[in-house]
């Protein structure tokens, strides 16, 4: 929470304050939740680190690495994670020294917030729900396709400035417009 304090996900209820970190500069910044989410899944993924410390997603949860947002699915041991300590203040590295798949149902939660759209789960810099289907979303409401060249996932206030940024040429170029397709 954004106070330093922890709470299970389960009850975490919109309106919450939570923190949120600026991932390219890595500073803290106050996230607001916006929507809660629950589904059932049959898997998850535990992560387990040094010092006992142990974060479970889902596979398709993305974690913060060294070469940006990645899905926890595709972490190998000794990928690693961004982990913050809150008190006192401090950004570290921490490598995945176990990966364990979890093939049971069970209940798993997710909320969205803004404006980073990302939060801290055990401490560890987690993006929020569905990044990719708001990405997809926004692409086709504003007529673009990936180019699959440079497919990517990117996080959803860069995508947004990027959309604004591509649509606010008077002739709708942009030089980082090979990066999509224009539909028409």
């Amino acid at each position: 929470m954004w106070r330093g304090d922890e709470i299970d996900i389960e009850n975490i209820k919109v309106g919450d304050r939570v923190t949120s970190i600026d991932p390219l500069i890595l500073s803290k910044k106050m996230g607001i939740v916006t929507e809660i989410h629950q589904r059932e899944t049959e898997e998850v993924y535990q992560l387990d680190f040094k010092h006992r410390k142990r974060l479970t997603l889902t596979g398709e949860h993305p974690v913060f690495t060294p070469k940006g947002w990645k899905d926890v699915k595709d972490l190998k041991v000794f990928d690693k994670v961004r982990y913050f300590n809150i008190q006192p203040p401090k950004s570290l590295w921490l490598d995945v020294l176990r990966i364990t798949k979890i093939t049971k149902k069970q209940t798993v939660y997710n909320f969205a917030c803004t404006p980073l759209h990302n939060y801290l789960a055990e401490r560890c810099l987690v993006h929020n729900c569905y990044a990719r289907e708001m990405r997809d979303m926004t692409l086709k409401r504003n007529g673009i396709t990936q180019n699959p060249r440079v497919a990517r996932l990117i996080d959803y206030p860069s995508l947004l400035r990027f959309v604004n940024k591509a649509f606010s040429f008077k002739d709708n170029t942009h030089p980082f417009m090979n990066w999509a397709v224009r539909e028409r």
